[in-house]
């Protein structure tokens, strides 16, 4: 192939990609952005202090004693305005760090503000509902556990399915009286809640409603059956299948299992607080992006390659070979 030749095709194709990148990667940018989005509570950073105020109130956090009888255990005390909750855990303190620091990745004391359903999470659109009171500053502990008989040190650490996380949660009710709310969950139930949240994402764009109920009730069975069913995991798909068998229409499924999914998407984001980050599982987050591109990202995908090769052939076109220079006899 002659330099010309190769010229002229290296420039045909960068021609075509910058068309193509044209045409594909504003629209990308618009799908998006107009995409569906889970609730993202706001989380300020981790307190690395055992003593603190939250809501004008002095928090305390003190290490009790345990008798270590097997892996070592570290049982703490949070004291909030009378309020005492206490959590243990599979693992040593580890006295050479200051502070909360000291019990790694198994403890999280942070505050917080849940976004309610409907809403995107956006920072002034946050303060905006705390100040109408639709939401309000908390105080959330994330502690992450092992099963009793599990070594910490050894499989134990790498058996993430068998993890379980306790979450509380300190605030004051409309009368202004200190509450406290605790949660436990385990590790597959909030791999399955993710999921579940971001099909139902994808359901509204209407992947699935022309199938009504049925064909979002056989999708989200995949989820489940997926990663099998595990002792805690019963009540929201109890709740999950009530929604969907309540349901006339694949919309309204959507519209009500989106709200169901709302209400707990928060503690799949504090899990991920304590959760280390090789460890976090696989979720749809990943699909939901690529499925809300849609056409758009192969386009750009195929532009991008034909400019790199249109580039190099226009370059390589230039390059003086052997063969170009004249032959001294």
């Amino acid at each position: 192939m002659s330099p010309r030749t190769t010229r002229n095709i290296g420039l045909v194709l960068t021609t075509l990609a910058l068309v193509g990148m044209g045409v594909s990667l504003p629209k990308m940018f618009q799908r998006l952005h107009d995409r569906a989005t889970p609730p993202m509570p706001l989380f300020d950073p981790p307190i690395e202090r055992t003593s603190f105020e939250v809501l004008g109130d002095p928090v305390s956090i003190e290490t009790l004693d345990v008798e270590q009888d097997g892996p070592p255990m570290t049982r703490i005390r949070i004291s909030w305005k009378g309020l005492e909750e206490e959590v243990e855990f599979q693992q040593e303190e580890d006295n050479r760090l200051p502070g909360l620091l000291r019990y790694g990745d198994w403890l999280r004391v942070v505050p917080m503000v849940i976004t309610p359903p409907g809403e995107v999470g956006d920072k002034a659109r946050l303060q905006q509902l705390i100040d109408e009171g639709r939401a309000k500053r908390e105080l959330l502990i994330a502690v992450r556990q092992l099963p009793e008989g599990f070594d910490p040190e050894s499989w134990g650490s790498v058996r993430r399915k068998d993890w379980n996380y306790r979450f509380i949660v300190f605030s004051v009710d409309e009368a202004g009286h200190p509450v406290s709310r605790t949660y436990e969950r385990n590790y597959g139930e909030l791999q399955d809640l993710a999921e579940a949240m971001f099909l139902s994402l994808d359901f509204e764009r209407g992947s699935a409603l022309k199938g009504g109920p049925e064909r979002i009730a056989a999708e989200l069975d995949k989820v489940r059956k997926a990663h099998g069913q595990r002792s805690g995991d019963e009540a929201l798909w109890t709740e999950v299948d009530g929604v969907l068998a309540g349901s006339a229409d694949g919309a309204a499924a959507v519209g009500e299992l989106r709200e169901l999914l709302e209400e707990r998407f928060w503690q799949y984001q504090a899990m991920l607080i304590v959760t280390p980050k090789l460890q976090h599982p696989r979720t749809k987050v990943v699909d939901y992006g690529i499925s809300a591109m849609g056409w758009t990202w192969p386009l750009a995908g195929a532009s991008a390659l034909s400019l790199t090769i249109g580039v190099l052939m226009v370059m390589a076109s230039w390059v003086r070979r052997d063969d170009d220079l004249l032959m001294v006899g």
